[in-house]
């Protein structure tokens, strides 16, 4: 009992820090957005797509007009909501971070904007005109979106003007505006600087490098240690909100893949597949439900067994993205991001349940993975349509998840003593 209490109070304390606390407002706040963005996702890639999982079932091109036309509606609202969170995160870490200083929030969250967008701005000239690439203001860079808002909120901490100096001048905004002047010059100085030091990166294509030894690194001959070693590196980014060597799973183990695959086909069956410990066999089928860090599981813990309302809010409206491995809303409404109450279920479970799968396959209890799955297949049912059907395959997945539930409740009450202990101490 003393033990627990410990782990309570040191896990209260860190939520306590400065930087926590402002990081956890900002996740919540894109919550909404995440939502949004998710929904339209699945159902772009899912339902609208001819490829997808229901698409492809309900013969979506036969009965449904202008299918393609809905499509891109939808994709717009990802792209306009997933696509741009990391800005969103830098303007609200940075009004966070002035506010709990008393500064100008509303212009230090302007400058966090402005400011992250000109560090990886980059544009290239093309026959149509000018095309702006967009993948550094995404979700996956959200946590370095936070950090660069976090320390502009400093900058306006240091050298910005106090709440009571603009609300003073509430009715001149021009008076407001010159009071964040100096602020807001020292972030483009340092912005324009890491502009510029990002562009000589890219020119010398260092970030292309980086990204083919990360493939190459997991496209290595498929074993258990190659498997579980990328799973682990891909979980523990995943928490940081980085994307991990699995996410490239176009480019891991595909020589393996197809082998298996050919084999499958020449056979009739998968039972024997050359490769059996695949990426696609293990991580993909097994280790994803609800997305990276099995999050289905928590939200069935959540709805079933939280005694938090706004917990099981959040899990109730991420609960239909997280059937289809879009876990973002869950990773920022719970949150889970740079959570250290939920760091080791997210990153082992997963393992938990590859270790388990691995087993079975070496048992013959159900055959390896290798068939190909359609978009947006609902995590559970991927193992099932990946060995065409096998009922054990699908089975086992459900079980698994059971068990991940039972993994996830300890962490999930711990979470909710921590918060029962901040509250106690804020009365």
């Amino acid at each position: 009992m003393g033990t627990i209490t410990g782990i309570v109070n040191f896990l209260a304390k860190v939520r306590s820090l400065s930087f926590i606390q402002i990081m956890q407002r900002t996740l919540v706040i894109l919550f909404p957005f995440a939502l949004f963005g998710a929904f339209a996702q699945v159902f772009a890639a899912s339902f609208l797509s001819v490829g997808g999982f229901f698409g492809s079932i309900f013969d979506v091109d036969a009965w449904l007009p202008h299918y393609e036309a809905l499509r891109v509606l939808f994709d717009d609202i990802s792209q306009l909501t997933l696509g741009m969170l990391t800005v969103a995160g830098a303007f609200q870490a940075a009004k966070y971070t002035a506010k709990y200083y008393h500064k100008d929030d509303q212009m230090a969250g302007l400058t966090g904007a402005v400011g992250y967008c000109l560090i990886f701005f980059h544009h290239t000239t093309t026959e149509t005109g000018i095309a702006v690439e967009m993948r550094y203001y995404d979700y996956h860079w959200l946590l370095v979106g936070v950090l660069i808002g976090y320390g502009v909120g400093q900058l306006f901490r240091w050298f910005g003007q106090s709440e009571n100096a603009t609300a003073a001048d509430s009715a001149l905004i021009l008076n407001r505006a010159f009071l964040a002047m100096r602020p807001i010059a020292i972030t483009l100085f340092w912005a324009l600087a890491l502009h510029t030091g990002f562009a000589l990166l890219r020119y010398a294509k260092i970030d292309q490098y980086i990204t083919t030894g990360v493939q190459d690194l997991a496209n290595q001959k498929a074993s258990l240690p190659i498997t579980f070693g990328a799973a682990l590196l891909t979980t523990v980014l995943g928490w940081f909100g980085f994307t991990g060597p699995l996410a490239y799973t176009s480019k891991i183990s595909e020589i393996e893949i197809w082998d298996n695959l050919d084999t499958a086909l020449s056979q009739g069956s998968s039972w024997h597949a050359p490769h059996p410990y695949t990426a696609l066999s293990l991580y993909h089928s097994f280790g994803t439900f609800g997305g990276t860090g099995a999050l289905l599981a928590l939200l069935i813990g959540l709805i079933l067994l939280s005694r938090n309302r706004n917990s099981r809010l959040v899990a109730q409206w991420s609960f239909f993205p997280a059937i289809f491995n879009a876990s973002l809303p869950t990773m920022l409404g719970i949150p889970i991001l740079l959570n250290p109450l939920f760091f080791l279920p997210f990153t082992l479970i997963p393992l938990v349940n590859m270790g388990l799968a691995a087993g079975a396959i070496a048992l013959h209890w159900m055959p390896p993975v290798v068939y190909p799955v359609p978009a947006g297949t609902p995590g559970p049912l991927v193992a099932f349509i990946g060995t065409n059907g096998n009922v054990p395959a699908l089975l086992f997945g459900i079980g698994l998840l059971v068990v991940d539930v039972c993994l996830y409740w300890p962490f999930i009450r711990l979470a909710e003593n921590v918060n029962q202990h901040l509250r106690e101490e804020a009365m």
